[in-house]
């Protein structure tokens, strides 16, 4: 069995077509990741926000002397 060109440059491109569908499934779970994160920071930030307009808003308490 000879090897030909045609069948050397195929398994070229299969390995390069297999690399980048590699990077891309983990460049998509990378994203996942990092939005999951930023929803979470994003629920933090308005409850954190919630709890100062509390606080602004309430009435201040004097202490009695």
């Amino acid at each position: 069995m000879k090897l030909q060109v045609e069948h050397i440059f195929g398994a070229i491109v299969l390995g390069v077509l297999s690399w980048g569908s590699l990077q891309i499934y983990d460049m998509n779970a990378q994203l996942l990741l990092v939005s999951y994160r930023v929803e979470e920071n994003a629920k933090m930030l308005d409850e954190n926000y919630a709890m100062l307009q509390s606080f602004l808003r309430a009435e201040p308490v004097h202490a009695s002397r």
